[in-house]
């Protein structure tokens, strides 16, 4: 199995410890999972390392559009453009329409996707 280098945007140690929990079988003994602590550090990463996933956790009830939207262009550039997965605390239907139409891949939240987390990101590692 090749390596599967996923790229998480976050700075909660507990949902990291959560999503390597859920990906333990998806990622096989050469996955990894690469922290970007922000939108800031993410971006350069990018451009140096082929991720095949990007996680975006949102902490509360913050958009930080702008941040994302970076991301999102950041990504379209590249030579093979990479799905981009933001995770919410909590659903928010108008936070989501506002992120499909910006062209994130997906928008889950822990509060209602907690048990589907790993097929849902799982689909896009096969």
């Amino acid at each position: 199995m090749p390596a599967t280098p996923i790229l998480t945007v976050t700075s909660d140690d507990t949902f990291l410890a959560l999503l390597r929990t859920k990906l333990r079988d998806q990622l096989g003994p050469k996955g990894r999972i690469m922290v970007a602590a922000s939108v800031d550090e993410a971006c350069p990463l990018l451009e140096t390392v082929r991720a095949r996933l990007i996680v975006v956790h949102l902490a509360g009830d913050s958009g930080r559009y702008e941040q994302l939207d970076r991301l999102l262009w950041t990504t379209s550039v590249l030579s093979r453009p990479t799905p981009v997965v933001v995770i919410a605390e909590r659903y928010r239907t108008d936070q989501a329409t506002t992120m499909y139409r910006m062209g994130v891949s997906e928008y889950i939240s822990r509060t209602h996707h907690l048990d589907q987390l790993g097929d849902v990101l799982g689909a896009y590692l096969r």
